[in-house]
């Protein structure tokens, strides 16, 4: 059976919608903390925010991911849900908020603070467990791989991959060289 029936439908653009967003104590989070390899960390927004519709109405509420607590990170628009992104970039120390693939705000970070030694120390530790671990791990299955091989060829092969493998170690080096830097 066959079914048509004629309809209408409208397509709007986020920022036809949304008038604006507005973020309480933004200032709080324009923050950029550098680590000893280049990274930087920001703090978490948790914060109030308050989206301005283009209809009059707006909606305040508590950004974050825990619903149980009240939080939320998404707006309802015409029953659909769409998320609310406030996230920061490392390539250019900001902070955006964005709906839809739409940026409605975007501020520089107004302060760069250098982390601690001790902090740095921790940061170093967490990354080098993790770099050996992962290290570990590859070569877990390398060797199980190479107890299967069945040929020359194939044992050549998992002998590059223990090589290629072995860089790991070499970047473990590198991150205690900039670490040494960084405190120095």
């Amino acid at each position: 059976m066959n079914y048509e029936e004629n309809g209408h439908s409208s397509i709007y653009h986020i920022d036809r919608v949304i008038k604006s967003i507005e973020l309480k104590n933004t200032d709080d989070y324009l923050v950029a903390f550098e680590w000893y390899n280049g990274r930087y960390s920001f703090p978490d927004f948790n914060d109030e925010v308050t989206v301005n519709y283009f209809d009059g109405t707006s909606e305040t509420f508590v950004y974050g991911h825990n619903e149980k607590s009240g939080e939320k990170d998404c707006i309802s628009l015409w029953g659909n849900e769409k998320y609310l992104s406030i996230v920061h970039s490392e390539q250019d120390l900001t902070l955006r908020v964005r709906v839809s693939q739409h940026t409605f705000i975007e501020k520089r970070c107004s302060k760069t603070i250098k982390t601690s030694p001790t902090q740095n120390a921790n940061y170093l530790k967490e990354n080098l467990e993790w770099r050996y671990n992962r290290f570990n791990h590859i070569n877990s299955n390398i060797m199980e791989d190479m107890k299967e091989a069945r040929s020359i060829d194939s044992i050549l092969q998992h002998m590059k991959r223990f090589f290629r493998n072995l860089s790991l170690l070499a970047e473990m080096g590198e991150e205690v060289i900039s670490f040494i830097k960084f405190v120095s």
